[in-house]
């Protein structure tokens, strides 16, 4: 079996893009805001994901996946919320 180490996933370009801050955070930055603006970066990933990836999956598979990322996205949301109430 070969396995090519330098392969990526075309999709993998399309996360970084969207996942990934363009500039270093400034240094006015609180621990507060940097939390709330990676987990709103984290949300967009998450609602792609859920909107765009999962619908061409098979229904069991789309259910199961949608279950957890959707727990998932309650996490953040709620984290979100204490972050940008301490900011």
């Amino acid at each position: 079996m070969t396995v090519d180490l330098l392969y990526r996933h075309p999709g993998e370009q399309e996360a970084v893009a969207l996942l990934t801050r363009k500039q270093p955070y400034p240094a006015t930055f609180t621990l507060s805001e940097r939390t709330s603006e990676r987990l709103n970066r984290v949300r967009h990933g998450l609602t792609h994901v859920m909107t765009d990836l999962l619908p061409v999956l098979d229904k069991e598979q789309y259910e199961e996946l949608y279950c957890w990322l959707d727990k998932i996205l309650v996490i953040i949301d709620a984290t979100l919320l204490d972050a940008e109430g301490q900011a």
